[in-house]
């Protein structure tokens, strides 16, 4: 059968030398019966009745004959990858094979094959990627896109003159390929000087990248070239060739469940009439081994939510099921009663063995949406029950609003599930998993923020003294905690705070958090120190400071900052500008507010006063707090 990367490799031979269509195509009965077997299997993942599997086995016979017809135009014909591949003469054909070999037998799964060449005395590097092997002079790189990876980073040195007796200085071609969440486009983020990139498409026009920038690249074959120094001037050097390939997975909708439903979704079939199960390249299974055996999600022996109302086939789409979308941003609009699948590709489930290994694929699975929890302008964030973790959780969700926002975001996320991944402590949310395909992470489901609290007491005369005190021990021991691991939390303010009697106080949204001291993220402007306005300055004192505003609120001397309260990070650091101002005023607030603690009545509210110490070299820390509370009478 024809894939993607044979018909898109024939299609630009085709383009070039004129290759024509292989004789005899497909009858339209044909196609029809071919796309019929095809969505039976694809969709419902297993035969189904008797019918589907005469259907398949009919149409199986025709799609090897299709396939010998396209290999043999292949070997009839050479292409002239000019402008495809970055390979000369006669070895174009080879490396052209290669490549479909590669992203069809070899490797399956893969999202992007990457063909540069074999770098003289220098090693290139690749990030989450199989070195396949290497031809005609060219490194044929495959990439693999499992549930932790959301990019694929090259690094390819290369001379910058062309001249064989000087060679000039080595430079390097660094890039890193974003995979997008929700459709099969991917991001370049060019980490080198200016390079140019073409497609299939526009060959005769190439577009200038410049350091730091980004360009989506659709699924197809990209160049990427770059300007050196030759005997008769300068000249485009080619330096690497990307073929962008569809995604691995699909993510659809859906409502209504039953008992049913639960066994077709565990009950995979081992194989499949359309695709037979080629041998996997070795580092490809070792990688995919290491994927499970460290993955943070757990691979339980049975499901606990019930998937869609029986296999979607074409027979019962309409009356079994409801599909109600398969692309783009569903984790975004899930409403109640709704479930999501995701699922591997089910030609792949075939291809890559992975069911012997687990019993079943770890990037399959559901979630049943149970109810929002918030959303910010960067993520949507909702309750749910998640086929492979026990109980509920909160899974966030991170928006890609424009696809050239996706480096970024996913940076971003990436920063997140590392350092929840380092994190042990009853204080700090559980990381229970995470799906990079996605951009998503499965987070301990926690009682309602502070934020929450605040409002309902702000009505009554609730008293919190009570609460105060374990609210004091529960923070300052999550940010001693962070300190010892060399991490600044960088948000910390009521709605980032759960809380109940029986929990107690929990850290949450690492969404901002790092694990440099001095790096300047970001934050909410109200919860910032004053030592922010002259120099950036954060860190861990900064997460105190920020604790203590929190801490002020919840005492009910100072009321939650409003939009008016809110400054501009960037513009606070000149001297005399309104967002200066805006700043020293809430400042002025907090200093009014810190004024009516009561510094001799148990020893809290003094230690809430030391925590809002305006000079940072003289305010408390989180693990003296922590010693204070432990001593008699918190003295």
């Amino acid at each position: 059968m024809e894939t993607f990367a044979s018909r898109h490799l024939r299609d630009e031979a085709a383009d070039v030398t004129g290759l024509d269509e292989p004789t005899n195509p497909l009858s339209d009965n044909e196609r029809r019966r071919v796309y019929r077997a095809r969505t039976l299997q694809d969709v419902d993942g297993k035969e189904g009745d008797s019918s589907a599997e005469t259907t398949a086995k009919v149409s199986s016979s025709i799609i090897a004959r299709q396939q010998a017809k396209i290999t043999s135009a292949f070997e009839k014909n050479t292409p002239d990858f000019t402008n495809a591949l970055v390979v000369a003469g006669y070895e174009r054909h080879r490396v052209a094979e290669a490549v479909r070999h590669a992203s069809e037998v070899q490797l399956p799964a893969a999202r992007l094959i990457f063909v540069c060449p074999v770098s003289l005395g220098t090693t290139s590097q690749f990030s989450t990627s199989v070195r396949l092997h290497d031809i005609c002079g060219r490194s044929i790189v495959a990439a693999l896109q499992r549930t932790e990876d959301v990019d694929f980073h090259f690094r390819v040195p290369y001379h910058s003159e062309a001249d064989s007796s000087s060679r000039g200085d080595l430079k390097v071609l660094e890039g890193r390929i974003f995979y997008h969440p929700s459709s099969d486009d991917c991001v370049l983020h060019n980490l080198s000087d200016t390079i140019y990139y073409a497609s299939k498409h526009d060959r005769t026009q190439r577009h200038r990248l410049g350091k730091g920038s980004n360009t989506v690249l659709q699924p197809g074959l990209w160049r990427i070239s770059a300007i050196i120094s030759g005997n008769t001037g300068k000249k485009s050097c080619p330096l690497a060739d990307v073929l962008i390939l569809p995604r691995r997975f699909c993510v659809v909708r859906t409502t209504r469940t039953t008992d049913h439903a639960k066994r077709a979704y565990v009950e995979q079939p081992e194989n499949n009439v359309l695709h037979k199960r080629p041998k996997v390249h070795p580092a490809a299974q070792a990688m995919l081994e290491r994927s499970i055996a460290s993955s943070a999600i757990p691979v339980l022996e049975r499901v606990t939510v019930a998937p869609v109302s029986g296999p979607v086939t074409l027979k019962n789409h309409d009356t079994r099921v409801k599909q109600i979308e398969a692309v783009g941003d569903v984790l975004l609009h899930l409403r109640d009663g709704e479930v999501v699948i995701i699922k591997s590709s089910p030609h792949l489930r075939g291809n890559v063995s992975v069911e012997r290994l687990t019993g079943r694929s770890p990037a399959d699975y559901q979630l049943s949406y149970l109810h929002g929890v918030g959303q910010t302008a960067a993520t949507n964030v909702f309750a749910c029950q998640h086929t492979r973790i026990p109980g509920r959780v909160v899974a966030k969700v991170t928006r890609v609003e424009h696809p050239l926002s996706l480096p970024n975001r996913a940076r971003t996320w990436t920063r997140e599930t590392t350092i929840l991944r380092k994190l042990r402590h009853k204080n700090i949310m559980e990381l229970k998993g995470s799906d990079g395909r996605l951009l998503t992470i499965f987070l301990e489901h926690l009682p309602p923020s502070l934020s929450h609290f605040i409002k309902s007491w702000e009505s009554t005369q609730y008293s919190l003294a009570q609460h105060s005190l374990v609210m004091l021990r529960d923070i300052t021991a999550a940010l001693a905690y962070l300190k010892r691991e060399g991490i600044t939390h960088n948000d910390i303010k009521p709605l980032n705070i759960a809380y109940s009697p029986a929990r107690g106080a929990v850290l949450l949204d690492f969404g901002m958090a790092s694990m440099d001291a001095d790096e300047d993220i970001g934050g909410t402007p109200p919860y910032m120190p004053p030592e922010y306005a002259g120099g950036r300055l954060r860190g861990h004192l900064g997460d105190v400071w920020a604790a203590g505003v929190t801490l002020l609120i919840v005492l009910r001397k100072l009321k939650q900052p409003v939009r008016a309260d809110y400054f501009d990070l960037e513009d606070v650091h000149n001297e005399g500008s309104e967002h200066r101002s805006i700043m020293n005023n809430w400042l002025e607030r907090v200093a009014q507010a810190k004024a009516t603690l009561d510094l001799n009545e148990d020893g809290i509210e003094s230690l809430v006063e030391k925590m809002l110490h305006e000079d940072r070299s003289k305010r408390i820390s989180a693990e003296q707090v922590q010693k204070r509370l432990l001593l008699p009478d918190n003295k």
